[in-house]
């Protein structure tokens, strides 16, 4: 039977920590879309070595998850919100999802070869701005929430949940006019930043340097939009669309590594870490690093010394 009209492939799940089902479709060599419905019972991390590849996935439930790519970074994932991960290597990928969260997502693999085949078939419009995101050390972003993207979704879920060749071929439809959507948002995103002028530009990074000099003690974000001269709604979004983070999510990062520094560098008690990195809750700074890093502080590698006890770094 012709690859077009096979139906869409089925994995269930159920286990003591989810239930649920996986959908996933080969619409072309090194393209494949998939639709995922699981609900977790408890706080779950699932880890997977993924291949190099371009991946774009869209929350299209209400719960947020959490997603972490080795030597790539870390990044909250929000309903509607697409996000794109490029992995110039395999990268062991590390997704947290808290108890009694539902996880509806719909998501597109591509391989490197299937980005420049489809740019030579059907040219930059298809896939110039994703296939222009940085290779070196890979890229994780988020890009804007846009109104459009709703029935591009739609027209992957709604086959998703009937069965059927025709299901099959409008969930193959709506993966690559999905495809098409997230391409020209993400050209959207490099055109707001590159229509930053020097001056904003030289900006942001103004306010990245006063939070890596004030980690643990950041001013806030009045005293930050004071410094540059410009109001919080401004430096808020301009700091967006240069680095990706919101300027606290940027600094809840630094925050997380500057600890896993400490603790892997120090013989600081796991408490004494969390207060010296600005969290005031031991438990919230451990719950913090358990979403980030997929794993809590106390299981960090510590120094040993020569009697066996931790010994701080000289």
């Amino acid at each position: 039977m012709p690859e077009a009209l096979q139906g869409l492939i089925r994995r269930d799940i159920a286990s003591d920590s989810a239930s649920g089902y996986v959908l996933t479709r080969q619409i072309r060599a090194g393209l494949q879309a998939s639709f995922c419905d699981v609900t977790y019972t408890r706080d779950t991390i699932l880890r997977a070595d993924v291949p190099p590849s371009v991946f774009i996935g869209v929350l299209v439930g209400r719960d947020a998850s959490n997603l972490r790519v080795s030597g790539t970074g870390t990044v909250d994932i929000l309903p509607h919100i697409p996000l794109v991960a490029r992995l110039p290597t395999e990268r062991e990928c590390i997704g947290m999802h808290k108890s009694g969260a539902r996880c509806l997502n719909v998501g597109l693999s591509l391989s490197h070869e299937c980005i420049q085949s489809m740019l030579e078939d059907y040219g930059e419009e298809s896939m110039g701005a994703i296939a222009r995101f940085p290779e070196g050390t890979g890229d994780l972003r988020t890009l804007h929430r846009s109104g459009e993207l709703a029935s591009y979704l739609n027209g992957m879920v709604a086959p998703a949940q009937h069965h059927g060749r025709l299901s099959a071929l409008q969930f193959e439809g709506g993966a690559l006019a999905l495809l098409a959507a997230i391409n020209r948002i993400a050209g959207e995103n490099d055109r707001m930043v590159a229509s930053m002028g020097r001056r904003e530009r030289d900006r942001v990074h103004a306010v990245r340097e006063l939070l890596e000099a004030n980690i643990d003690t950041p001013p806030t974000l009045a005293e930050l939009s004071r410094r540059v001269g410009v109001n919080v709604t401004t430096l808020s979004q301009q700091f967006r669309q240069a680095f990706g983070y919101t300027i606290f999510g940027y600094l809840r990062v630094r925050r997380l590594e500057h600890a896993q520094q400490l603790l892997r560098e120090t013989d600081l008690p796991v408490s004494q870490v969390a207060y010296r990195v600005g969290f005031s809750n031991p438990g919230a700074f451990a719950t913090a690093y358990r979403r980030h890093f997929g794993h809590v502080p106390r299981d960090e590698p510590r120094p040993i010394a020569a009697d066996g006890g931790c010994s701080p770094i000289h």
